[in-house]
């Protein structure tokens, strides 16, 4: 007896449950340059490009009426998993994306912010052995609770003209997003700033360890050895990664690593040199809402800054491009997120490493 095959199309909603999310971000991203080249609008451009793609429909409805991606079914957490993908999917050295995937990710949806429970807990607060009739000590815990709320994290990328009526538009697109905002995060989130208006905080905000002197593995396992001891003293080290510059990484990598080694090392360039940090993903936590926005522009005159301050009057900027005269387009992709740390003290830096 024959059984009969169900056959789906190319685009039904199961052919993308396996699929990286990162990829409808990027498709997304595409099909508003396509868009603007062919006056269309990108829902338009992008069945043109890909059929009836959901998931890359269920992103960029999300960039302009969030509450549609509240639908019953599978797509209902698809945009936000596809903001978080994108950032993880940086090939960059970079060390944030590998930190947000390890420790606790929340939607902040239409949130202004999210209060996030934590607990300083050290051996001092667990239960005791009581003798029978013993008093039982009532322990007074430091019940606080942190602000996580969204941060706006932009990036403006040009793609020439060419490029963008292409078939690589969707790769070039999806590779400079991931670097752009995998390494944005990076020079953020591993430094010592304060939060800001604008920005959340660097989570090395403790004061930094001094490098143990004389240099090679008995340096190497000094710095380590202060760095488990201060996350001991505040109560951390359930889960814990290092993070260093791509020196440091490798002597780790080649002198430590061993079978019985557990403890993850993340590389990253916006590390300082001859620095080692451990942080506790435990106690790490980020927040992202479910959309990244695009806007495209041709007739632009963008200052050509990787690092601007105040916008510079155009006589006076250090290099201005003009989109129009080069015929380039210039994409302008922004997500929401944020990040903190549970509690204090469970992110440690050692500065001035000699290894």
């Amino acid at each position: 007896m024959v059984k009969p095959i169900s056959l789906r199309s190319e685009g039904t909603e199961p052919a993308y449950r396996n699929v990286n999310p990162a990829v409808f971000v990027a498709r997304a991203g595409a099909a508003h340059l396509r868009a603007f080249v062919t006056g269309d609008i990108p829902g338009n451009a992008a069945r043109a490009m890909w059929g009836n793609d959901y998931g890359t429909a269920e992103v960029i409805r999300a960039a302009t009426t969030q509450a549609q991606t509240q639908q019953t079914g599978w797509a209902k957490e698809l945009a936000t998993q596809a903001v978080l993908a994108v950032v993880q999917d940086a090939a960059s050295i970079s060390a944030g994306p590998n930190i947000i995937a390890r420790g606790l990710s929340l939607d902040l949806g239409r949130l202004y912010q999210l209060s996030v429970p934590s607990r300083p807990l050290t051996s001092a607060d667990g239960a005791q052995f009581i003798a029978e009739a013993g008093a039982i000590p009532v322990k007074s815990w430091n019940f606080t609770a942190s602000a996580l709320h969204p941060y706006a994290l932009k990036t403006i990328t040009t793609y020439t003209r060419k490029l963008s009526e292409s078939s690589s538009i969707e790769a070039a697109v999806r590779q400079t997003l991931a670097e752009s905002f995998g390494l944005g995060i990076d020079a953020r989130m591993l430094g010592s700033a304060a939060a800001s208006a604008s920005a959340p905080a660097g989570l090395f905000q403790s004061a930094p360890l001094t490098g143990t002197a004389g240099g090679g593995i008995n340096a190497m396992l000094g710095d380590i050895k202060q760095l488990f001891n201060a996350l001991a003293t505040n109560g951390a080290g359930a889960n814990v990664v290092l993070v260093a510059p791509l020196a440091q990484a490798a002597s780790l990598k080649a002198q430590l690593l061993g079978p019985q080694w557990n403890y993850p090392v993340l590389s990253s360039t916006a590390m300082p040199a001859a620095t080692l940090g451990a942080i506790d993903v435990t106690s790490f936590v980020s927040g992202f809402t479910s959309a990244i926005t695009f806007d495209v522009a041709r007739a632009a005159a963008l200052q050509m800054d990787t690092a601007p301050t105040d916008p510079l009057p155009i006589a006076t900027g250090p290099s201005i491009k003009s989109t129009f005269q080069t015929d380039m387009l210039a994409l302008r992709a922004t997500m929401s997120i944020s990040w903190l740390m549970r509690v204090a003290g469970h992110a440690q830096l050692v500065t001035g490493c000699t290894f």
